[in-house]
């Protein structure tokens, strides 16, 4: 859900897009995390649920199992969107594959390859300051 995810029309998969996808697979973990987290302290809870407590011990599993899901859910969106921005990264760099962990990033961008072109700051040779003149 909060991946940002690669352009699947072929011309929209330039190298600008393969940078600013998100190719780290941290938010997926964290989605398999918090649905396991959840279910297990969902399940835990469920026996202990007295008749005192707003919801039964069915209620407690069902909302266990139904946010486990969503989690899941999100989980399996993640981990399919990074894979896919990590494909359009080899595709897009191929000279680069082995440096793909420097490209990661959480969606804000990230480390353009060397094939970029970089801009050169200075003076041109030859070129006279005006306060040289004097």
């Amino acid at each position: 859900m909060f991946v940002d995810a690669s352009p699947s029309e072929p011309h929209l998969r330039t190298p600008h897009a393969a940078v600013e996808c998100t190719a780290s697979v941290a938010l997926p973990v964290l989605d398999v995390t918090l649905g396991a987290l959840e279910l297990a302290l969902g399940v835990a809870a469920a026996p202990s649920a007295s008749q005192n407590e707003a919801l039964s011990k069915e209620a407690r599993t069902t909302l266990a199992l139904l946010w486990a899901g969503i989690y899941g859910v999100s989980a399996a969106y993640g981990f399919v969107q990074t894979g896919d921005c990590r494909t359009l990264r080899r595709e897009v760099f191929p000279e680069s594959e082995s440096r793909l962990p420097e490209l990661e990033s959480s969606g804000a961008g990230g480390a353009l390859p060397e094939r970029v072109p970089s801009v050169r700051l200075g003076r041109p040779p030859g070129s006279v300051i005006a306060s040289e003149r004097r």
